[in-house]
């Protein structure tokens, strides 16, 4: 879960279940996985509206490795602030939750990660990212599901994306 806490903020600003605590209308999310094209890149899926391009590779993790993440978007709203959850999900048994986190976040929390803060509607993002130090992951082999899930101050959704990651154990 440590490791899974600090890889959330970095998740999410790349990518930028509504958690009932905050009083905010609750969201269902139905999760699918594609099977993509055969390559060494992990494809995310959108499982909302909005259309985005986020891909890694190499697509299985090795905790002794790097993982370079691409990740192209235009933003759909306004956004000065929201709502982020991330739901874990067991590849092998579809369906048991893991781990979920959710929290509200700010301006001041974006640009602690250098996000440009307020986002304005039909704000483009291309970003490519190199994450060399993937030994948290070490502890933490397999396949797992994840959703992801951005909704702005005014609860409309900004990306809600689907992905499968493998970490192998090394």
């Amino acid at each position: 879960m440590a490791a899974m806490k600090i890889l959330l903020p970095s998740l999410l600003l790349l990518s930028l279940t509504h958690a009932p605590c905050l009083g905010k209308q609750q969201h269902t999310v139905h999760m699918f996985v594609h099977k993509v094209a055969d390559d060494d890149s992990g494809h995310a899926v959108k499982c909302g509206k909005v259309d985005f391009n986020f891909t890694w590779t190499p697509k299985d993790l090795s905790p002794s490795g790097e993982v370079t993440v691409l990740f192209e978007y235009t933003t759909p709203n306004d956004m000065d602030g929201g709502l982020f959850n991330a739901t874990l999900y067991n590849h092998a048994q579809p369906g048991e939750i893991i781990m979920q986190y959710g929290d509200s976040f700010d301006c001041d929390f974006l640009k602690k990660y250098g996000v440009p803060c307020p986002i304005k509607k039909n704000q483009s993002f291309h970003i490519t990212k190199k994450i060399p130090n993937l030994q948290l992951l070490s502890n933490y082999p397999g396949t797992y599901d994840a959703i992801l899930q951005i909704w702005n101050s005014q609860n409309e959704e900004m990306i809600c994306a689907n992905l499968t990651v493998t970490v192998l154990d090394v």
